[in-house]
């Protein structure tokens, strides 16, 4: 029985030397946390869309927010011309259309179409232009109903600043 005491005894030392050294093993793994350099938060007024001009006419942005309760109904937009549609053919071409993106958020677009070919001239990519059309789902074989479609659009340029 001593024999056995004394195997039991070797045996807890033995154990208890291993467990301090993997104590002393998770003390050296450790490493200081890392700095970031992250710019700050911007504040929630940043997250905020124009939906309407000074002059009271939507933006692109306000436009796409309430479409689906401007849907077939009037309205007028002021945005810039990103993409003009131009036509080098005399057949087979595309109804004249344009991109018209937020003058605050540029990457929220709509489409500008049903206006009449000669109209086209005046169109100048990276000009403001006040739209007054028909808010609509699809025209002319453009589909855009998530971001809505400006149709039987006239459309006039904004005084240069």
């Amino acid at each position: 029985m001593a024999i056995s005491a004394r195997l039991l005894l070797g045996l807890a030392l033995l154990a208890a030397s291993g467990c301090q050294q993997q104590a002393a093993a998770v003390k050296v793994d450790t490493k200081p946390p890392a700095k970031l350099n992250l710019p700050p938060v911007p504040p929630p007024e940043a997250f905020d869309l124009v939906e309407k001009t000074a002059t009271g006419n939507w933006t692109a942005a306000g436009l796409r927010k309430h479409r689906a309760e401007l849907f077939g109904q009037s309205v007028v937009v002021e945005g810039r011309v990103v993409e003009a549609y131009r036509c080098g053919a005399t057949e087979g071409c595309l109804p004249p259309h344009f991109s018209l993106a937020d003058l605050n958020r540029p990457d929220l677009t709509l489409l500008v179409t049903g206006f009449e070919r000669d109209a086209e001239a005046a169109i100048k990519e990276g000009g403001v232009v006040t739209v007054t059309g028909t808010m609509q789902k699809a025209v002319d074989g453009f589909t855009l109903s998530e971001e809505g479609v400006i149709a039987d659009a006239t459309f006039t340029a904004a005084a240069a600043k």
